[in-house]
């Protein structure tokens, strides 16, 4: 999960409406959700340490009508417009209509994302909870969503259909049903595992001192082989003791996948990525 010290996501349904603090439940993807009714006069607000460029959005249920997003920034004074924005959760013509990547960038010729110390300067946060020293965003649909359930704004490298391509004996209920002992029919994908997989890939890279936070990372996509080999090493490991060949292939997939250039790492944490910053490595070595 990702620490509420963090990410914070709060959301305000419609003008008029209470401003919530959703950040336990939709930090947490093990546990929680939170359904809401967002007008177009409503906003999701997201807060972090750095400047960010990309969340993934898990949806329980969809948004079934034709909507499109505005994203925001916070500048000190007043929202600014992101720019090249690509909605990945789009369908036809309905955002938030799957589960997938909101990306958006900072205009580089108007680029002044402020670290805001007090959230209750920033315009729309007055009234809620008082939160240091954070950048912030802000996300508004066009029109009227009726309904929509969040179940966790974070991250995911790598989808099960990508990993079936590599590991295609996961693509079975029965290997399904086996982990830890599920009721048969119950788990229906590793959805789990793929975000337990993302969360490992941060921690190396924290740990390897090459980001601070997940958002520096401008290109999720240069980690999805990385994600799948962990991905499937996360579930082989979890079946058992019986899978040890298993546990000990994907895991040195893993490690050979994470040697990586050209990374695309926002080593400034200003929101902009820059040419020498396209060129940064792992350095990763087999344990």
């Amino acid at each position: 999960m990702i620490s509420s010290e963090t990410q914070r996501i709060l959301y305000i349904e419609s003008t008029g409406s209470d401003l919530v603090d959703a950040s336990d439940d939709l930090n947490n993807f093990r546990d929680g959700s939170v359904t809401l009714a967002l007008e177009s006069t409503g906003f999701i607000y997201i807060g972090q340490y750095l400047p960010f460029v990309s969340r993934f959005f898990d949806l329980e249920t969809f948004n079934a009508s034709p909507a499109s997003l505005e994203i925001d920034y916070w500048s000190g004074s007043e929202w600014k417009n992101t720019v090249d924005r690509r909605d990945r959760t789009v369908v036809t013509g309905n955002t938030l209509g799957r589960s997938g990547y909101l990306h958006w960038r900072l205009n580089r010729y108007d680029t002044n994302w402020t670290n805001q110390c007090d959230s209750n300067n920033v315009s729309g946060l007055e009234s809620g909870p008082q939160i240091f020293d954070y950048y912030w965003l802000r996300i508004r649909p066009t029109a009227d969503i009726d309904s929509l359930t969040i179940n966790h704004i974070g991250n995911l490298f790598s989808t099960d259909g990508e990993m079936y391509s590599f590991y295609p004996a996961l693509d079975n209920q029965v290997t399904r049903d086996q982990w830890k002992r599920a009721a048969p029919g119950t788990k229906t994908g590793w959805l789990e595992q793929g975000l337990m997989s993302a969360e490992f890939i941060i921690r190396d890279l924290k740990t390897r001192n090459i980001i601070l936070e997940d958002g520096q990372i401008f290109d999720v996509s240069k980690f999805n082989l990385c994600s799948i080999h962990k991905q499937a090493n996360i579930i082989y490991t979890g079946l058992g003791r019986g899978f040890k060949d298993q546990q000990d292939a994907t895991q040195t997939a893993y490690e050979d996948a994470m040697k990586l250039e050209r990374l695309n790492i926002d080593k400034a944490a200003d929101g902009v990525l820059r040419g020498r910053e396209r060129l940064i490595r792992t350095g990763f070595a087999n344990r």
